[in-house]
């Protein structure tokens, strides 16, 4: 983990796992009733692939590759990963954690 980040000259940034745990814990276990769910279902689905690239730097491109293939096969588990990423990326947004592009 450290050391993608570090090879992306990034080395301040926050990946994709340590953005979600954070929102997860300050936000999810709250305000979400299912939080456990949702923190499963990115252990699983998000985190082995993606969970270590920094956050910032994850393109929707990358998102779209790792959610698409989940829509035929479990799709309310890929509407749960982009619904909670897209809460994710506004909550981190206004709080200056990452940079968004919307």
């Amino acid at each position: 983990t450290v050391k993608l980040v570090e090879k992306a000259g990034i080395s301040g940034a926050l990946t994709n796992e340590q953005l979600y745990m954070e929102w997860h814990e300050a936000y999810c276990i709250q305000n979400k009733s299912q939080h456990a769910d949702v923190l499963r279902s990115f252990q699983i689905h998000v985190f082995p692939s993606i969970g270590s690239l920094p956050a910032d730097k994850t393109s929707v491109h990358t998102w779209l590759t790792l959610i698409e293939p989940l829509v035929d096969t479990v799709p309310s588990i890929a509407k749960r990963i982009l619904d909670n990423t897209k809460q994710l990326h506004r909550w981190a947004g206004k709080r200056g954690l990452m940079q968004t592009s919307h």
